[in-house]
């Protein structure tokens, strides 16, 4: 029997909040980090930005451990733009906080991790000059019009 995923997407920026539990006792390895997400809208020919979700990420395994070391080495931080892809966990965390109130808080296990190339391409090209292409020289005439016969005419 076949087995059908559907998998979620969560598309935002790293936050500088993340946990790593090493591997330990025949547990895998854990990294717990946060993603930023938030919709922008134009009005008025403006951007606005809507309201932030900070969504928890959960990744395990292998690919855990390789991440935390992208973190350590600085190639993976804070206000990078990611993307993950995994399932939302349908048990949400519950807790009652040292102010008395309840918090709840759901959270997506990864089972990928990758940087948003495009848009961090975008972010690094925003603030350098595009550099124009060279003009070509003008032609008196058209490539494509060259040996014409307008007395062969087809009709």
């Amino acid at each position: 029997m076949m087995k059908t995923t559907i998998a979620q997407t969560i598309e935002g920026n790293l936050t500088d909040n993340h946990t790593y539990f090493p591997p330990a006792d025949r547990k895998r390895a854990m990294l717990q980090l946060t993603i930023a997400s938030q919709n922008r809208r134009q009005e008025n020919g403006q951007w606005v930005d809507g309201p932030a979700d900070f969504i928890q990420v959960k990744i395990f395994g292998r690919s855990a451990e390789i991440l935390e070391t992208l973190w350590n080495n600085g190639q993976l931080g804070k206000g990078m733009p990611v993307i993950a892809i995994g399932r939302f966990d349908p048990r949400p965390s519950a807790w009652i906080g040292k102010d008395g109130k309840a918090h709840a808080q759901v959270s997506f296990n990864a089972e990928n991790l990758t940087t948003n190339i495009a848009l961090l391409a975008m972010r690094q090209n925003r603030d350098t000059t595009p550099v124009a292409a060279p003009e070509q020289p003008a032609s008196s005439e058209d490539d494509w019009m060259t040996g014409y016969d307008p007395g062969d005419m087809p009709f």
